[in-house]
């Protein structure tokens, strides 16, 4: 949710308003995550979201319709992104989403920094549709140093510019165990 990023995601989106840019997002992967609805909430109007669901962006631009009707909800593969033109956004914003491809890249025997594996790909797409001096937001639950050799190598060797910024998670106990 943006409540636990908002001291990370926030001044940045709000730089590009300070530019006198209402900034293009595009939240990679984003299921039925609040963060778009929540992104529109806070005055952000330009929010696209993809994910590979057909039936979850049919059920959340259905659920938006009428509160928020310039959120953009596209099926489309985040590692592909054929429908989006290159340079089109500010910011691009992944939960999760190279986690869970470098997971299933790892299950079935792919390195890392392999090319074809869907990590590999979907950050050469974010910087393909990324305009010059975009920023990707990737949140992980993995420490920094176990993919921070993929962000170096994609697309090619110092196409960003990176930085760590560590999120306090608060762990809460399942009621059981405190019992």
């Amino acid at each position: 949710s943006l409540e636990s990023l908002r001291g990370v995601l926030l001044p940045i989106l709000r730089w590009e308003h300070r530019r006198g840019r209402d900034p293009r997002i595009l939240v990679l992967g984003a299921g039925d995550s609040p963060l778009p609805e929540e992104l529109f909430d806070v005055g952000f109007r330009d929010v696209v979201s993809v994910d590979f669901s057909e039936s979850v962006m049919t059920e959340m631009a259905a659920r938006n319709v009428q509160l928020r009707p310039s959120l953009v909800w596209k099926t489309e593969d985040a590692t592909q992104l054929s429908s989006q033109p290159n340079d089109s956004f500010h910011a691009a914003v992944d939960i999760g989403l190279l986690d869970t491809l470098e997971a299933t890249a790892s299950s079935k025997g792919n390195s890392a920094g392999d090319a074809a594996g869907g990590g590999a790909a979907l950050l050469q797409q974010a910087h393909r549709v990324l305009r010059p001096g975009g920023t990707l937001i990737s949140v992980s639950t993995q420490p920094p140093e176990f993919r921070q050799a993929l962000i170096d190598e994609q697309p090619f060797r110092g196409s960003w510019n990176t930085s760590t910024v560590r999120i306090p998670r608060p762990r809460q106990l399942d009621h059981r165990v405190t019992e």
